[in-house]
């Protein structure tokens, strides 16, 4: 069988604070993508999103886990060797805030070549050119800087650097969150046609479910650095089992007025070995308070870390 383009096994990332705490952001997570999917991952913030996707991306170095890049552990790599890796190129990512991400002294010519390494003038050239037609980004605009462009134009470039390098696997952390609603349906339009297009991977981070119905196939809900709920994105965000991905799918702005999920979340300093999400489920019984679920596929290719995941599924919706 082809292996999945990209492969998180027991991922973890565990930062260590003073007197031997620790704050768990990714614990225990793994997924899969095959080549060509597009899976998004949505939570509140603070559910450890951003840190997986850093992890995927090797911008961040693991605590523990396997991070396999089409067939091949990556994960393990040290990271001055990971940076001459062809993983490298083929791995590219795309920030919440290009005007942050991007170097304010370079022109925007410069910042989409910087991935290309010194490959010569006219190549990188021709190949800056080349794809910023791609993304719509005019060329009377490739010599200013950052800041004399707009929010949309920013994103653009962003977006252009990142596929300069030809990716086979993109991943997004929230790369519309800082623009202008008006300005985000055309990105995001934008993102989707190009995946279409050139046919590479996608790991979408969102906090928007609409989003995610729309750019992806497959969703990952993430609560407190652990998968509470994986399958395709119309199953999971339609009939959800667990009851996390339920109080999310409530408070989306689409079913009316957004509202705040009841109570608050654990610390993610080291966590009890209990269902985290236990102190805010109305379907909590006392087995959740002393036992952490295993994610378990139940239907259709629907995994769920929930003790009553057949009951939610049966009952109310």
């Amino acid at each position: 069988m082809t292996p999945p383009l990209l492969e998180l096994a027991e991922l973890r990332k565990l930062f260590p604070l003073p007197h031997g705490r620790r704050l768990h952001a990714v614990d225990g997570v793994s997924l899969a993508l095959a080549a060509g999917q597009s899976l998004g991952v949505i939570g509140e913030s603070g559910s450890g999103k951003s840190t997986l996707a850093r992890l995927a991306a090797r911008l961040i170095e693991p605590t523990a886990g396997n991070i396999r890049y089409d067939g091949r552990e990556i994960g393990t790599l040290p990271a001055r060797t990971f940076g001459r890796d062809p993983a490298r190129r083929a791995i590219q990512f795309v920030f919440q805030n290009a005007g942050e991400a991007l170097n304010p002294s370079f022109s925007a010519r410069r910042n989409i070549a910087i991935g290309l390494g010194h490959i010569g003038i006219e190549r990188a050239g021709k190949a800056v050119a080349a794809v910023s037609t791609e993304v719509g980004l005019p060329a009377q605009l490739l010599n200013k800087r950052p800041h004399q462009l707009s929010g949309g134009q920013q994103a653009r470039v962003g977006i252009a650097r990142a596929l300069i390098t030809q990716p086979r696997l993109l991943i997004l952390d929230e790369p519309t969150a800082s623009l202008d609603v008006s300005v985000q349906a055309t990105v995001l339009k934008l993102i989707d046609g190009l995946r279409r297009t050139r046919g590479f991977t996608v790991l979408f981070v969102s906090h928007d479910l609409d989003v995610v119905r729309l750019m992806c196939d497959a969703v990952a809900v993430l609560y407190l650095g652990r998968l509470a709920e994986t399958g395709p994105v119309e199953t999971v965000l339609r009939r959800p089992r667990h009851p996390y991905t339920r109080a999310l799918a409530a408070a989306a702005p689409a079913q009316g007025r957004p509202k705040a999920l009841p109570g608050e979340p654990l610390s993610p300093i080291d966590p009890p070995a209990a269902c985290l999400f236990h102190n805010r489920c109305p379907f909590a019984i006392e087995r959740c308070r002393t036992e952490r679920p295993a994610l378990r596929t139940i239907a259709a290719n629907q995994s769920v870390a929930c003790h009553r995941a057949e009951e939610i599924g049966e009952g109310d919706q």
